[in-house]
């Protein structure tokens, strides 16, 4: 062990508890079973009721991070109700957004199992490419 002069008394205590881990881990499971039995405590005992413990804090911890999602999920189905939106006629939907995949090649659209989009496949598709500034919703879209 090192000298102990000119240390202030919390790097002693940290040195002291480095020390003692080091000859506790250098202890065969044997000899530490052995010494704990010395002690008249069971070592299944504390074991159970240190495992019990544990897991009673990890449940505690994994509640308080459910609560936590929850709360977050709630605070983004909250921000996220779509507001009542004004589109253009299906057909008029269509043409825009046939249009405007014709003219950006960086754009691209998959359809399930090869079939053609429903209305409201149109609709949610429209919805997105005005959120993503990609169509201007404005008047003159709207005509049919």
């Amino acid at each position: 062990m090192e000298s102990m002069k000119g240390r202030s008394t919390k790097e002693k205590l940290s040195a002291l508890q480095e020390n003692a881990l080091e000859e506790l881990f250098a202890l065969s499971d044997e000899t530490l079973l052995l010494e704990v039995s010395e002690d008249g405590t069971d070592p299944k005992v504390q074991a159970d009721a240190l495992r019990a413990s544990v897991m009673e804090t990890l449940a505690k911890v994994r509640r308080e991070r459910l609560d936590q999602a929850r709360s977050r999920m709630r605070g983004i189905q909250a921000g996220k109700k779509p507001a009542a939106r004004s589109r253009p006629s299906i057909d008029r939907m269509k043409r825009l957004i046939q249009d405007l995949f014709a003219r950006d090649a960086t754009l691209g659209l998959a359809y399930r199992d090869g079939k053609q989009q429903s209305e409201a496949d149109w609709q949610s598709l429209w919805d997105d490419l005005v959120d993503m500034d990609a169509i201007e919703e404005d008047d003159d879209a709207h005509r049919s």
